[in-house]
């Protein structure tokens, strides 16, 4: 190696290696028993996998070493007398709970469900899987401490949100997804991580992006339904802003014929609406709000944009997104989608 920084920092790692070992550390105990040897040896990369083995045995760590301009990964461990090391232990297989591994992190399915209901609120659901492993590997290595207080205020808000005022209705919540008590805590903290984590990485930047693109974020009072398809929407929007339709009508008519929706009344960011002709006071037009079903809508009101809570957290969340992606571009991933059916 040109500039043989693990060689140095060697001495040191098999000393933490043997400190797990005869600590029987736990895997938040190791980590935390990392940071310091990190901020040592800064020119390396230091990961920490490990195996828990049978329930009566201590957990078994491995040490992962990449030198920035090396073509390789060095790998050191160590095993007591009384535990079989790693290798013959099947290091990192894989179960058939395991969804996906993204530069080491392994989430279950179970992970997966729960992350994408409670966290992102979506659809894009490949993508945020990746997302999830992203997150808990940046927080693994540069982590966010929660006090009690915050893990309270966490529990406390996420209950509120999910509207689990009652013990009754937190037992239901909690029976009807198939979840313990005490997880409830670990998502409503993990969901606070999240945010602590964006506001950490891009709020920096929200006030120089309302700058730059500040009308993207006006808000839109609408009156609208969604439609067949698009080509319907665009043929109602004319009719209607022709004086050949009457919105209502033409309203009741659709979602009659579709069996289902309803006229909805709102206000949307700019940037979340894609429409067919301006968007102007008065305007009747096809448009989709997000990823939603064409529809048709007609614009009560346009308030220019502030920078309030709402708005800056519109922009995190886009800022996120960005940088998420960029991270996605560079990440090693792994899908084990079980075994193949017969």
């Amino acid at each position: 190696m040109h500039d043989d920084g693990v060689t140095r920092a060697l001495p040191d790692l098999l000393t933490f290696a043997r400190a797990l070992a005869r600590d029987r550390a736990t895997p938040d105990e190791a980590l935390q028993r990392l940071a310091p040897l990190r901020a040592q040896h800064g020119s390396l990369a230091i990961d920490l996998v490990w195996d828990d083995g049978p329930p009566d045995s201590a957990v078994h760590y491995d040490l992962l070493l990449r030198q920035q301009g090396d073509d390789g990964t060095v790998s050191l461990s160590f095993s007591p007398d009384d535990a079989l090391p790693f290798p013959l232990r099947g290091a990192q297989r894989v179960s058939d709970r395991d969804l996906v591994r993204v530069d080491g992190m392994t989430l279950h399915v179970a992970d997966a469900v729960v992350v994408l209901e409670m966290l992102w609120r979506e659809v894009r659901l490949l993508e945020r899987i990746v997302d999830t492993a992203i997150i808990r590997r940046t927080l693994q290595r540069d982590p966010i401490d929660l006090d009690a207080a915050d893990a309270q205020a966490a529990v406390d808000a996420f209950r509120t949100a999910q509207g689990l005022l009652t013990a009754a209705a937190t037992e239901t919540w909690l029976r009807d997804r198939g979840l313990a008590p005490d997880q409830l805590a670990e998502i409503a903290c993990d969901a606070l991580l999240f945010r602590k984590l964006r506001h950490r990485t891009v709020g920096a930047a929200v006030d120089e992006r309302f700058r730059a693109s500040a009308a993207s974020f006006d808000r839109v009072d609408l009156v609208w339904f969604e439609a067949s398809s698009e080509t319907a929407a665009r043929e109602l929007a004319r009719a209607i802003a022709g004086g050949d339709r009457d919105f209502f009508a033409a309203a009741d008519e659709t979602l009659a014929q579709r069996g289902r929706g309803a006229i909805s009344y709102g206000s949307e960011l700019r940037d979340q609406l894609t429409a067919t002709d301006p968007l102007v006071p008065g305007a009747t037009v096809a448009l989709r709000v997000g990823a939603r079903p064409f529809g048709v809508a007609r614009v009560r009101a346009i308030h220019p944009a502030v920078l309030d809570e709402a708005t800056r957290d519109a922009l995190e969340t886009a800022l996120f997104d960005e940088w998420l992606a960029t991270q996605r571009r560079h990440a090693r991933v792994e899908w084990n989608w079980g075994p193949a059916k017969a």
